[in-house]
């Protein structure tokens, strides 16, 4: 992989940095490593700006967030602890799959909300290349136990840098994806939510510039998907 980043550049096939084609393949790695992971009663779906871009190929941008739905079946019938115990459960058993897949997986990086509603860890990697300004240093994967309101279709995913030449150099990964009207009702809302909340001096950190991706997001939707 490390050899057809650095041939597709200097033959000027790509013009995307080496950092951005690397860490997409992280990305692509993390997500086969969860999708591939089953568990009795639980289905997982693949969501957010990255399903987007890798699944439905509707933006054109690097996504560094993996989101995944955790589609609750046995949580419905539990109570308030039983459903906790079991989100711990699935919780644990999504760190050790990712670090199986040689993912460093540090405790501090895990984070749980909502009663274990929302579960969300940093993948740490040394990258071989010079960093990108643009990257944060790690993969953000994110789980929130929802059932989606629409239907999930099948998709394959590929390493960027397979797609843009061509040539195969892992497997790639299949995951049930969310449809793309509801991360386009999604994109929407975060959007207004979290610009509300910084108007209104709710939320207590800086205001993030990368919102606006929600608005190109939207954009990508409605020319290529919606007319």
């Amino acid at each position: 992989q490390a050899r057809l980043i650095n041939d597709a550049r200097a033959e000027g096939i790509v013009s995307l940095s080496a950092a951005i084609l690397e860490k997409d393949i992280h990305v692509t790695e993390a997500i086969r490593a969860i999708a591939a992971r089953t568990r009795p009663g639980d289905s997982l779906t693949f969501a957010g700006g990255t399903c987007l871009s890798k699944a439905h190929h509707l933006v054109k941008r690097m996504s560094e967030d993996v989101d995944f739905r955790l589609i609750p079946n046995e949580l419905e019938s539990l109570g308030r602890n039983a459903r906790s115990a079991h989100l711990r459960t699935v919780h644990g058993e999504l760190v050790e799959a990712l670090r199986a897949a040689d993912f460093l997986v540090r405790d501090e990086d895990i984070k749980v909300r909502n009663e274990r509603n929302k579960f969300s860890c940093e993948l740490r990697y040394q990258s071989a290349y010079d960093a990108d300004t643009s990257l944060r240093p790690s993969v953000l994967i994110e789980l929130t136990a929802i059932r989606p309101r629409l239907g999930t279709k099948q998709l394959a995913l590929r390493p960027l840098i397979d797609e843009l030449t061509g040539k195969k150099t892992a497997e790639g990964a299949n995951a049930a994806c969310i449809a793309v009207a509801q991360t386009y009702s999604e994109k929407i809302v975060s959007y207004l939510r979290r610009s509300a909340e910084h108007l209104t001096k709710r939320e207590n950190s800086q205001y993030d510039e990368r919102l606006a991706r929600h608005i190109y997001d939207v954009h990508c939707i409605e020319t290529r998907y919606f007319a």
